[in-house]
């Protein structure tokens, strides 16, 4: 009997031990409320789960000292060791605490989530990059984030993009996951753009389409608006109000034979930020207004642009959004230099050509949390206005051209999130209708739909799949295709190999509609070249492979990618003869390559860059495409010599293009260097940067020299 006993204590101790025991609990902030998607990992054992919305959590585990690590975005890590001998509810209050690692962003997947967490390629850059670049345009600071180019006007990530002038966009541009590309021209409005409002810029890599449609096909940049930091009180009555200036001035060109003015070229710049908030409610309003006198002729513009944002919670789960983006400008219109020895200056006649332009950019966001169901919904109102008149002298004719446009697309899109056990699903719908009045390429409209839908699997921790998918139809009159019509697939798995690294892989596509200005587009481009339309354009199609990994933690952020991008019938313009060119379909095309980025703060000194290689190719004729470098590197160095007083420098190269208008137009690497310094010294924030800080000389389109060397001062002053 004694022999059974043993037998039968060992026995229900080895199915313990098996078997293991229940551990569950909740996951909060110290105030009590729930930390959603915080990991529960056991390092020892490589196990571990998720909480769910409510931070409830549940984990199997076997007897013995166990050590919990706790991670959830925004708070301080949980290292602990605890001895489990039962089931038992074991609770954790997590620390608030921002690192560079904990960076969340919403335009991977449409949803919030770790920057570990995105399916693809993610990169974040912070609004300091506006202010420490000392800019007034956002294009001027994005092209320092790693995988990103900026071809005058025109975005490419990754070298999805080339040039074509002011005719669609690869990049989808979304303002809080607003849409803001105008609807004629498919461009994005850059000097529209709310400079002095940006939170944060987060750009994804690759097609996209699966979630935004019709644009995304070479990737995504949304910007974060700021929200006023100050709660109005007896202590603080008034908010927030910061006024901003700017004076930057062109210097001598390298070339002495290159002067075109004895005038002293400037730049100049002031506005305001204005903002406060309640505990049910915030606004913030900004505005700005730039004059420059470029430096080259017939470059100068007068920009004015103000921004307006208005939210308001009815409860603690529901809360109405909305904002008016407004833009003015008027500005001359250089398109290429008399001669390379006189390459400041425009052609002869063309020095009184002139555009103007307005922009208007509206949206309503509504959202709703349902905790109880484990639900959120988002619904969204936009309107995007543009319209743009210009003059522009005929070197043939000898007569002024006056063209002019005006577009306006208005959109509705809904999107509801809920999970389901260990499953994350979103889907919604999207309904857009255009019109457009133009000269340049006639009257149109266009509408169409979309459908989406996209599920992320946690049921094998620490495995996350994501598939998911979008259906588009779009109609366009005058069109030979009936109805554009776009079917883009989703998948990726990440496998989180610890809590800071983690692997992907990703399979996604992307879809572009022709813009209506590469449909119909019929000008004669000031006597230099002329466009036909052509409305037998097929919609583009691409499909992005990556294999890719992120590692963050506490001040460091490194990731590495390797991709394959097919594009089919992508949109170039191409020469039918002599200089008359027309929009065209190649019909596929290949870019691959590879990519890593990094991060990291060592005490004092800040460090960040990126290398990126590409081999882009027409499959059909084997010939590199053009405005594509095959070598492209970004890298920042900033050392805080003291607590309020910071020095910096970035370099940019990229490697010697292939142009497409003006084949033997001179090419070479780029390589710039800016110098800068930040001073904080009470209310006041000043700066001072040198860009282009050795005056070197290069192209990135044909005949067009890049800015040469030019000094701003930057001064902020914080009023209350």
């Amino acid at each position: 009997m004694k022999s059974l006993g043993t037998i039968i204590i060992f026995f229900v101790f080895f199915c313990g031990t098996i078997m293991g025991y229940t551990i569950n609990g909740r996951i909060s902030s110290p105030t009590g409320e729930a930390i959603p998607a915080a990991h529960i990992y056991l390092p020892a054992e490589k196990t571990g789960t998720t909480a769910d919305i409510e931070g409830y959590y549940t984990l199997e585990i076997g007897p013995g000292v166990h050590k919990f690590k706790v991670t959830a975005v925004g708070f301080r890590d949980i290292d602990t060791s605890l001895t489990i001998s039962g089931d038992r509810e074991l609770n954790f209050v997590m620390q608030s605490e921002a690192m560079i690692g904990d960076i969340v962003v919403v335009a991977a997947s449409r949803v919030e989530q770790s920057i570990l967490d995105t399916p693809v390629s993610t990169t974040v850059a912070s609004g300091d990059i506006l202010a420490e670049r000392a800019t007034t345009d956002i294009k001027d600071a994005i092209e320092h984030i790693p995988g990103v180019s900026i071809n005058k006007y025109q975005i490419s990530i990754r070298n999805s993009s080339g040039y074509s002038q002011g005719c669609g966009s690869r990049v989808t541009m979304l303002i809080d996951g607003v849409p803001v590309i105008a609807g004629d021209t498919g461009e994005i409005k850059w000097d529209a753009l709310p400079t002095n409002a940006v939170s944060q810029v987060e750009v994804v890599k690759g097609a996209g389409s699966a979630l935004y449609g019709s644009g995304s096909i070479g990737g995504t940049v949304n910007i974060v608006t700021k929200k006023p930091s100050k709660i109005i009180s007896g202590a603080n009555p008034n908010g927030e109000l910061k006024i901003f200036s700017k004076l930057g001035v062109y210097d001598e060109p390298v070339w002495e034979e290159w002067n075109w003015t004895n005038k002293t070229l400037t730049l100049k710049n002031v506005g305001f930020l204005w903002g406060s908030k309640t505990t049910n409610s915030y606004y913030l309003a900004t505005a700005d207004i730039t004059q420059s006198d470029g430096y080259r002729q017939g470059d100068d513009f007068i920009r004015g642009k103000s921004f307006l944002k208005y939210n308001h919670k009815f409860s603690d789960y529901k809360s109405i959004t909305t904002f008016l983006n407004l833009g003015y400008e008027d500005r001359a219109s250089y398109f290429q230099w008399e001669s390379p020895k006189k390459a400041l200056n425009t052609e002869p006649g063309r020095e009184n050509d002139r555009v103007w332009s307005s922009k208007v950019f509206g949206a309503l966001i509504y959202e709703d949390d349902i905790p109880s169901r484990h639900l959120f919904f988002t619904g969204k109102l936009y309107d995007i206005f543009s319209n743009w008149n210009s003059k522009i002298y005929n070197t043939d004719t000898e007569q002024y051209e006056l063209e002019a446009s005006r577009g306006n697309k208005i959109g509705a899109d809904a999107q509801l999130i809920f999970t389901w056990d260990k499953q994350l699903i979103s889907g919604g719908g999207e309904f857009a209708f255009m019109n457009n009045t133009s000269v340049t390429f006639g009257d149109h409209i266009g509408w169409g739909g979309a459908i989406f839908i996209q599920d992320e699997i946690s049921y094998i921790h620490p495995v996350v799949f994501n598939i998911g998918g979008r259906f588009d139809l779009f109609w366009v009159d005058s069109a030979n295709t009936d109805f554009f019509i776009g079917i883009s697939p989703k998948s990726s798995i990440i496998y989180h190999l610890t809590e800071n690294l983690t692997l992907r892989a990703n399979l996604s596509s992307g879809f572009r509609i022709p813009t209506m200005a590469e449909l119909f587009t019929r000008t004669n481009a000031g006597g230099i070249i002329r466009v036909e339309p052509n409305p037998d354009l097929e919609p583009e199609r691409g499909y992005t492979t990556e294999l890719g990994m992120s590692y963050a933690k506490n001040q460091y952020i490194f990731t590495g990618a390797l991709f394959y991008n097919l594009y089919q019938n992508m949109i170039e313009p191409r020469p039918i003869y002599g200089f008359v060119f027309q929009f065209k379909n190649y019909h596929k095309v290949r870019i691959y390559g590879g990519e890593i980025t990094g991060n990291l703060e060592l005490g004092r000194l800040n460090l960040s860059g990126g290398y990126m290689f590409t081999s882009s190719v027409d499959l059909e004729t084997d010939e590199k495409l053009p405005y594509r470098p095959d070598h492209s590197v970004t890298a920042s160095m900033g050392y805080s010599i003291w607590d309020n007083l910071t020095l910096g420098t970035d370099f940019r190269y990229k490697s010697k293009p292939k142009y497409a208008l003006f084949t033997n137009s001179p090419a070479v690497d780029k390589k710039v260097v800016d110098f800068y310094a930040k001073w904080v010294l009470g209310a006041f924030n000043i700066s001072a940067r040198v860009n282009n800080a050795f005056n070197y000389n290069y192209t990135e389109i044909e005949n067009n020299i890049a800015p040469i060397r030019h000094f701003v001062l930057s001064l902020d002053y914080r009023v209350f």
